[in-house]
């Protein structure tokens, strides 16, 4: 080993590894191409990626997975400094336990943490393309617009996943942004460098954050870009108000996923402007002796961020509602925010008419007036057709529909569902007096996947032929937290409503478990048909009936239509919370919710599609994520889409989650 002391730099006993000081005397480890960077010799040196005041980034080239490119994050403390040294490594320890179970399309997720016997380091995806910091400085001026939109889309659903996990980013800015942009299309947006997050707990209704350190300031200068790490949490042209009342006072209030949209809306403003937000006037303030003085300019800044009388004057050349939804993200009074980043993410896209507001609220006055004027019972009088009910047939919507149901409102998808409602090849399931109707599905042939001519189709959405040999059954909709609660005796939703809500918080081990149950149960009242079983759905299986089965009429991005707002809750009309099944439009099969309301599980373990063709697929034999489909009512719509697939862990769960039982034939 080489010897401790040194004076620039230095290489270890194997020649490949030299270690450097930088120059705030941290020693960073410099590699040749081809030595691996961890003791085990599983990572491989490729090159430097990047540095900064938290260490270095390195690309290496994981051994143990056909050289998968990988990013590599290094601590920049001598080990030496004993005390330091271990705060570094049980911070990089921290940051890789909050950020291992992210597993989201747009955040580089954490995979492992190795070291040698220099220095720790934390493997991470490696993120295709440049940091937004680079991009914009690439491009030079305002970003268009249209950009603009797309990237505050995808990293503000990244965020809201973030937060529904309980963690704050506490660092959102432009230099922790990966981007791939081709020619105005944006191809991916992730977000990475968890080192400065937070864990939040939640308590009566609201999140609060536990600080893992005390809020502190570092010294040394703050560049007038203000992408330096300056300790408080955050860097200064992107922290919110809060973080700098944190900075003044450590007792103020705490810091919370308001601040990360602050934060979201600190970059998008630097997008559309070309300036961070209060940069002109904390050049006109700042003075001449304060420009080489990191605290004084700290204080500059953090005087006007938290200066009420202080507003942000319109960007010029950009829409009113626009700025309009940056004034509001951008509030000093946490409170004031939008409730969660996508929604801010909406308002920034488009903004509800005033008028349209106006007429809703006065239509429903109208009913409401009506039904307490006439009551429930007057309803009655009207004679209705005898179709099966599409949607809630409340006092509202008989209103509004009036008494006679008009066919052509109804879709294709939708009559033939009437039409084949009521076959005898469907099963009822009965739950402890809850029902369950499972829709008869039979085999066929299809093809999987999605065409190339598909908007925002991902490379792993390989069309293939696909074969479904016997025939099958699937839940009409997802299965609800009254369903569960009945063979499961508990409810774990996060959305705690009970009735046809969708059961979530519902990890792929909890669906399993549900239909191993139900097997049982059903085989000992011997209504199980021979050689079936209970079980999800798998991926072929839950593709084909999305699909529309044996019924399938034309090609659809989603389920039973092209227009999304017909079949699923999603992102833009949900609210923020999950709905009873069964209100949307059914598909050909008369399937409900395939897309949006809750992710829904299949039994599938996660892999790229196979280059050839497939007979009744059940996916590979092991491997790390299973795959969820269909999108919930947090998603946006290219993410709602019946092609899309993700995996995350089997043990994974939130309010996004859920699951629908197949009856299909025992693997």
């Amino acid at each position: 080993m080489a010897n401790d002391s040194f004076d620039g730099t230095r290489l270890d006993d194997r020649g490949k590894r030299e270690l450097t000081e930088d120059k705030g005397g941290h020693e960073l480890p410099v590699f040749q191409e081809g030595a691996c960077i961890d003791k085990d010799g599983r990572y491989e040196y490729v090159r430097e990626l990047g540095s900064g005041g938290m260490g270095k980034v390195f690309l290496v080239k994981d051994k143990d997975a056909c050289d998968k490119l990988m990013a590599v994050k290094t601590v920049n403390v001598k080990p030496e400094k004993r005390e330091e040294w271990e705060k570094a490594v049980e911070d990089l320890k921290r940051e890789f336990s909050k950020q291992q179970d992210l597993v989201h399309e747009g955040i580089a997720m954490a995979r492992n943490i190795v070291h040698n016997e220099f220095h720790w380091y934390l493997v991470m995806d490696y993120a295709e393309g440049i940091t937004l910091k680079d991009y914009m400085s690439r491009h030079g001026g305002p970003l268009d617009i249209p950009v603009v939109l797309e990237i505050v889309k995808r990293l503000a659903d990244a965020l809201d996943y973030v937060h529904l996990k309980k963690i704050v980013h506490c660092d959102v800015k432009p230099s922790n942004i990966m981007v791939d942009i081709d020619g105005g299309k944006v191809k991916s947006v992730k977000l990475i460098d968890f080192g400065l997050s937070k864990r939040m707990r939640e308590n009566y209704n609201y999140f609060e954050l536990f600080l893992d350190v005390a809020p502190a300031v570092a010294g040394g200068n703050i560049e007038k870009t203000g992408e330096s790490e300056d300790g408080v949490g955050g860097t200064a042209y992107y922290m919110s108000p809060e973080q700098w009342r944190r900075w003044q006072t450590p007792d103020a209030e705490e810091v919370s996923y308001e601040s990360d949209q602050y934060s979201l809306a600190a970059v998008a403003y630097e997008m559309l402007s070309g300036s961070c937000p209060y940069k002109e006037e904390f050049e006109k303030n700042e003075k001449e002796d304060d420009k080489n003085n990191g605290d004084a300019r700290r204080n500059t800044i953090c005087r006007i961020v938290l200066d009420k009388a202080m507003r942000l004057e319109p960007i010029k050349g950009v829409p009113k509602r626009m700025n309009n939804a940056l004034r509001k993200a951008l509030s000093k009074n946490s409170k004031d925010r939008c409730k969660n980043c996508m929604e801010f993410a909406a308002k920034l896209e488009r903004e509800v008419p005033w008028t349209w507001i106006v007429c809703s609220v006065v239509a429903l006055a109208c009913i409401l007036v009506l039904s307490l004027a006439w009551g429930r019972d007057a309803w009655a009088k009207y004679k209705w057709k005898t179709y099966e009910p599409l949607w809630d047939e409340s006092d509202i919507m008989r209103a509004v529909w009036g008494p006679e149901l008009d066919e052509n409102k109804i879709s294709k998808a939708n009559i033939l569902y009437i039409k084949s409602h009521q076959q005898d090849d469907d099963r009822i399931v009965e739950l402890n007096g809850v029902k369950m109707l499972l829709k008869y599905v039979r085999g066929g042939e299809f093809i999987m996947g999605s065409p190339t001519t598909e908007k925002r189709r991902y490379k792993e959405e390989r069309q293939h032929h696909v074969t479904l040999i016997k025939d099958y059954w699937i839940g009409e909709t997802e299965v609800t937290q009254d369903q569960y609660k009945a063979v499961m005796g508990w409810n774990p939703s996060y959305f705690l409503k009970g009735g046809n809500y969708p059961v979530e918080c519902i990890a792929w081990e909890n669906a399993m478990a549900f239909c191993q149950k139900l097997t049982q149960v059903e085989c000992e009242n011997g209504h199980l048909p021979e050689g079936y079983e209970y079980t999800l759905p798998t991926e072929a299986q839950w593709e084909y009936a999305a699909r529309g089965g044996h019924k399938f009429s034309r090609y659809c991005v989603y389920s039973g239509s092209d227009k999304i707002i017909d079949v699923a809750w999603y992102n833009y009309n949900s609210f923020g919370i999950t709905h009873p099944v069964g209100q949307k439009c059914a598909n050909a099969l008369g399937l409900y919710d395939m897309n949006g309301n809750v992710s829904e599980w299949v039994r599938d373990w996660y892999d790229s599609y196979p280059n050839n063709d497939m007979q009744d697929p059940v996916g590979p034999a092991s491997g790390v994520f299973r795959v969820r489909r269909g999108g919930s009512w947090h998603s946006l719509p290219e993410f709602c889409r019946v092609a899309v697939r993700n995996g995350y862990p089997p043990s994974f769960r939130n309010p996004l989650i859920g699951f629908r039982v197949a009856l299909a034939p025992v693997k």
